[in-house]
């Protein structure tokens, strides 16, 4: 376990003013360099948990699996201190949840497994003004492993997931009535797939694991307006426990993944095109990875994190990896990056007001590895 000293936490303070802050005294025959250091340390250590940026600055860490426990308390980042507080406990057990900002900054958490370890209907609200969670509708069906994404016009898009097979089911969370409607369903049954809101307000959904455990190519798009979804086109290759990143042109970077259950994970990726509904192949990582992060920084590039070289690999030696590189939209190229402090896989990338992206928590092995390190450690990368 990685102990944060108040002079770490200060070291941070100093780093990310002079990182961040600084950037633009440089002139433009001075390139940026992306710098990592150790950041605070969660309360609890956590992996499968998800971070929500606040509209006060603040990062709600929430939801995530212990070795030992499910807790129920979350925790909030403060960039301001460097340090993880407790805030509120959830009302009930629902991890691999998903979280979403609702318009009015509080956050719906939905779905997710229960302390049975059965996939559940139940979802809450976090209220950043109080600190506490409250029961809101539940699901028409239970599900894990599933993605949600916020509409243009307030409302939640939920999509697929796991209640005991894949569903291709989807519902709507009205944050007016705090009730979810079933809207169209997917063309396949997965869990795993990406959902993406583009500049049109469409969402684009993608891959995922469908029945039998192998990965999906097709792609469909969601139209709030209409209610439906119709195909788009597929992508090149088949992909489960991949990430997709809207770029800042509109269009969606898709990368890593694997194409079966406990398979080798890839490392290249794809843009989809909004203009023309289609995937091409872009520049490929340095490394396979599946259960990572990409996050765009504010800069335009995407800061791709850690992963495992399986998708959900099984066995006595952890395949996470602690890499990570940047992809460069100009180019389609990837680049190298610093290390994190630790492998992870199924850990959180959030990009805070500061321009510094704050990676929480993780996992070195998580699921199917004996023995399975969860973490309480955060970096912190910035550009100087």
């Amino acid at each position: 376990m990685r102990s944060t000293t108040l002079g770490q936490i200060r070291w941070a303070l100093t780093f990310l003013a002079a990182t961040v802050l600084a950037c633009g005294d440089k002139g433009p025959t001075q390139p940026l360099t992306l710098a990592v250091m150790p950041a605070g340390d969660l309360r609890t250590p956590l992996v499968l948990h998800t971070a929500t940026l606040l509209n006060n600055g603040k990062v709600l860490i929430a939801n995530g699996v212990n070795v030992d426990s499910l807790p129920l308390t979350a925790e909030l980042f403060d960039p301001a201190t460097g340090q993880f507080t407790i805030t509120g406990s959830m009302t009930t057990i629902h991890h691999s949840a998903t979280a979403t900002l609702l318009s009015n900054g509080k956050v719906l958490f939905a779905g997710g497994k229960g302390g049975s370890g059965s996939p559940v209907r139940t979802a809450e609200i976090f209220d950043p003004a109080t600190g506490t969670f409250t029961p809101t509708g539940m699901m028409a069906t239970a599900r894990v492993y599933f993605p949600a994404v916020l509409l243009t016009d307030g409302r939640v898009l939920v999509i697929g997931g796991l209640p005991s097979g894949p569903t291709k089911t989807a519902e709507l969370y009205d944050p007016v009535s705090g009730t979810f409607i079933p809207t169209d369903s997917v063309r396949t049954a997965a869990d795993f797939q990406t959902a993406t809101l583009l500049r049109n307000g469409k969402v684009l959904v993608t891959g995922g694991r469908g029945p039998g455990g192998n990965a999906l190519a097709e792609a469909d798009l969601y139209d709030p307006a209409t209610g439906r979804f119709t195909p788009t086109g597929s992508m090149v290759a088949p992909r489960e426990g991949h990430v997709a990143t809207p770029l800042p042109n509109g269009n969606v970077l898709i990368t890593g993944g694997a194409s079966f259950i406990n398979g080798p994970a890839v490392a290249t990726a794809e843009v989809y095109d909004v203009a023309t509904g289609t995937f091409s192949m872009t520049g490929s990582m340095a490394n396979a990875r599946a259960l990572h992060t990409a996050t765009l920084f504010s800069n335009g590039q995407v800061l791709v994190s850690g992963g495992d070289v399986q998708f959900y690999g099984f066995g006595s030696v952890a395949r996470t990896i602690a890499t990570t590189e940047l992809f460069d939209p100009a180019t389609g190229k990837f680049l190298p990056a610093p290390d994190m402090s630790s492998p992870r896989e199924s850990h959180t990338g959030t990009l805070l007001p500061n321009g510094a992206i704050l990676i929480t928590g993780g996992g070195n092995g998580t699921i199917g590895y004996t023995p399975t390190t969860v973490l309480r450690s955060s970096d912190l990368y910035a550009w100087h």
